[in-house]
């Protein structure tokens, strides 16, 4: 035992860890395209990475604060790795029911093994507890809309989700075999409603032949992680065989409204007739119904701009595909024809007894589409017609002769009127010499004594006039006939009622002019200004006058037919014509009522009479006189009375010179001898009568 000893140096190293973990990123799974991250319904997993240079962290160093949200500021992790913990299984909505903003972080109590507190950031979350709404779902066949065996179809899906919708998953293994899972394109429509629309191309397919119907299951779901499911029902149809040909409907076309077009209106503005279509049918129910094309001599005239591009609009609502209406709209444009015929068909896809989508149907449709008026500056058809009846027939055309007729009357007529101016101017001679003479030897300053010498001038101008009555017997027999005078007691003024008239006149010594062409209102009718008159009392002037006056009403009427193409109505002229004939031509019959002659010479001597002072006053001292000379000795207002009898017989004989105010008779104008044909020597003109 020697008692050897070593000396050994051991060495020892140690590191010195006064730093504790650092927090790089806190998430959860639902995060949106602009970064930010959501909790949703649950179960939601938030991941907190975490690096440390030291000793480094375990569960039992690391908890989540959820204070913010729940109170709870020490959460344990499910699981920690060297790069950082997880806590899953976290129910927010079990915990808040405040869908905002949190701030979540790690907990101040979290540190590494040594106790070194963690540090590090904090993250926002936004809590959505709101599940996606499915709005509509449409299922579309590319038959018509329908599903057909081995066709295909398209699905679309409008849902409203403030945030983001993340996923949309269809599962039409339910009819398309093997198609368990198909991701739609999802696009938002409005960010301020939260409208949204997810869709799956028309490629899908083919539908199985096997089977009749089936269901598709929709997933929709959230940022949040929140998600909606739907399934709907899918019937699949057969279809008709290629070759047949599907008759299934007929169809009638009701009354258009308005009931026809306003060809004035076509001119100004674009004008719209419809047609109500109603489809029927024992087996079938419309799908889809379009127009397939219209034909027709006229199309151009329809409206070129949109939507109607020179053809009809059909109009039809979902709701019930056998009403239907067709609307024609026309271009601002003169169309001239009375009627325009358009025909067309309808292409109609149906669904036969439940089961089976047919093929197109093609059914015809006429359409007449009726005008009325014509564009201005141009004639109706009918109306043009009815003038040219007017024209053929038996006023304008066969009686053009009367205008040569009533030329012969006329002269004639002028010619018994130059015998009448020469007998008046007699007469006026004997009155001047009758007053200028008189017994009182004063002239025109005869005294009271004088009235029975002035009335004596009058058995002077009686003897005148009987001087004349040889000549004039025998004239006045065919100037009675031309006058239509024959039977009427004013024209000799010494036969019947004016016979008697004026011999009371004498037998009471009146002063009162035995001249005077009104001897009385009750019997003072003219039989030429009425057809029927005429006729009865054999006066043929009357009878071709009257035929010149309706002859003349009928020229107007044509003139007035012509104008309905400037927008007059036609009613406006079969009314004026019946007006005219009535009052014209037929309505001095009206005079053989009792006084309504007399008061339609009282309102034209009245009118003649307020035209011209002379005959005022004239007609005034007529009416005096009448009441005041009817004895002897009525003195000088009886001189007077014969000075006004004898300036009315003055007036006349001057007025048939021309000479004097308001005189239009003259025997030497050129309008004396002239005869106005009127509007129908115009006509005749126009249309070569």
């Amino acid at each position: 035992l020697a008692k050897n000893s070593v000396v050994a140096n051991v060495v020892h190293s140690m590191s010195y860890d006064n730093a504790g973990p650092v927090v790089s990123a806190i998430r959860s799974d639902h995060s949106g395209s602009d970064g930010k991250y959501y909790l949703g319904l649950g179960p939601d997993n938030i991941t907190v990475s975490v690096t440390d240079a030291g000793v480094g962290f375990d569960m039992t160093t690391m908890f989540l604060d959820l204070g913010s949200v729940t109170g709870d500021s020490k959460m344990s992790p499910v699981s920690c790795t060297s790069s950082g913990c997880v806590w899953s299984g976290i129910y927010i909505n079990s915990i808040s029911k405040d869908e905002k903003k949190y701030k979540i972080g790690l907990s101040s109590d979290s540190s590494d093994l040594l106790g070194n507190h963690a540090t590090g950031l904090t993250q926002e979350f936004t809590v959505d507890l709101s599940s996606p709404v499915i709005d509509a779902v449409g299922l579309f066949g590319n038959k018509d809309g329908l599903f057909v065996s081995g066709d295909y179809m398209q699905a679309i899906v409008n849902i409203t989700e403030l945030n983001e919708i993340s996923s949309a998953v269809a599962n039409f293994s339910g009819i398309i075999s093997g198609l368990d899972d198909s991701t739609g394109t999802c696009t938002q429509i409005d960010a301020d409603s939260g409208e949204w629309q997810c869709a799956w191309s028309d490629s899908i397919g083919p539908l199985d032949k096997g089977k009749k119907s089936g269901y598709i299951r929709f997933d929709i779901t959230d940022q949040a992680g929140n998600t909606v499911k739907s399934k709907h029902k899918v019937t699949i149809y057969r279809t008709e065989d290629n070759d047949t040909i599907s008759d299934h409907f007929d169809s009638s076309i009701g009354a258009p409204s308005p009931d026809a077009v306003n060809r004035h209106l076509m001119d100004y503005m674009n004008t719209f007739i419809t047609f109500p279509v109603t489809l029927n049918s024992d087996d079938a129910v419309p799908l889809r119904v379009t127009l397939e094309g219209c034909t027709g001599e006229g199309m151009q005239i329809l409206n070129n701009a949109a939507p109607y591009t020179n053809k009809p609009r059909l109009i039809q609502f979902p709701s019930d595909l056998t009403q239907l209406y067709v609307e024609f709209s026309f271009d601002v444009q003169s169309y001239p024809y009375d009627n325009l015929s358009i025909d067309c068909n309808l292409g109609i896809v149906s669904l036969v007894d439940g089961k089976t989508v047919s093929n197109k149907e093609l059914e015809p449709l006429n359409f007449t589409i009726p005008f009325y008026n014509q564009p201005f500056g141009t004639l109706d058809s009918q109306v043009g017609r009815k003038i040219n009846e007017t024209v053929d027939g038996f006023l304008i055309d066969s009686l053009a002769w009367i205008d040569y007729v009533e030329k012969v009357i006329m002269i004639a007529e002028k010619l018994c009127g130059i015998y009448n101016v020469l007998q008046n101017i007699m007469l006026v001679w004997g009155k001047v010499t009758s007053l200028w003479g008189s017994c009182c030897g004063g002239g025109l300053t005869a005294s009271a004594a004088c009235c029975p010498q002035q009335q004596s001038s009058a058995v002077q101008l009686e003897g005148t006039k009987e001087g004349l009555k040889g000549t004039y017997t025998t004239v006045k027999k065919w100037c009675a006939l031309i006058g239509c005078t024959a039977f009427s007691p004013q024209w000799t003024k010494d036969t019947g009622y004016a016979d008697k008239y004026f011999d009371w006149a004498k037998d009471n010594n009146l002063p009162i002019s035995q001249y005077k062409t009104n001897v009385g209102y009750l019997g003072n009718v003219e039989p030429k200004d009425s057809l029927v008159l005429s006729a009865v009392f054999f006066c043929l002037p009357g009878v071709v006058h009257n035929l010149q006056k309706l002859r003349q009403i009928e020229c107007q009427y044509v003139q007035c037919m012509e104008n309905t193409k400037n927008g007059l109505p036609l009613s406006l002229c079969e009314e004026q014509r019946d007006y005219m004939t009535c009052k014209y031509v037929l309505g001095e019959v009206f005079n053989l009522i009792p006084f309504a002659a007399a008061f339609s010479q009282i309102l034209k001597n009245v009118d003649n009479a307020l035209k011209n002072p002379l005959n005022f006053v004239s007609t005034s001292a007529s009416a005096y006189c009448s009441l005041t000379c009817r004895s002897v000795g009525t003195g000088t207002m009886c001189s007077i009375c014969s000075w006004f009898e004898f300036a009315g017989i003055a007036r006349d004989v001057f007025c048939d010179f021309g000479i004097g105010p308001g005189c239009d008779r003259s025997v030497f104008s050129s309008n004396y001898w002239s005869l106005d044909t009127g509007i129908c020597e115009d006509i005749a003109d126009r249309y070569d009568i």
